[in-house]
């Protein structure tokens, strides 16, 4: 995939993907890995997979996927993410995610 943002992913961020509930009830993830992204401060009011509002202060643009649970750890602060979107180019192929937190 070559998003049209992709010259615009210039900092290089870390993602740790949410795996499964262990038997203690904690989240377990995979170990971080490097991705090429772009964040920007960005206020907004979302409703989030299980229909409640929040408001995100932080939105990530990256040409890997990304869910809601995932961890991005960005200038050494964990975000779990919120909301997640695979946006759509004009011929209806995935350009690019973007992620709130």
């Amino acid at each position: 995939m070559s998003s049209k943002w992709a010259r615009t992913f210039t900092e290089t961020i870390k993602l740790k993907r949410r795996l499964t509930v262990d038997t203690t009830g904690k989240m377990t993830y995979r170990s971080p890995v490097d991705i090429k992204a772009r964040t920007d401060i960005d206020i907004r009011e979302v409703v989030i997979h299980d229909g409640n509002r929040t408001t995100c202060s932080m939105l990530v643009l990256t040409e890997m996927a990304v869910r809601p649970g995932d961890i991005l750890i960005i200038d050494d602060t964990e975000w779990t993410i919120q909301w997640a979107f695979a946006a759509k180019g004009l011929g209806g192929v995935i350009d690019h995610y973007e992620a709130r937190m």
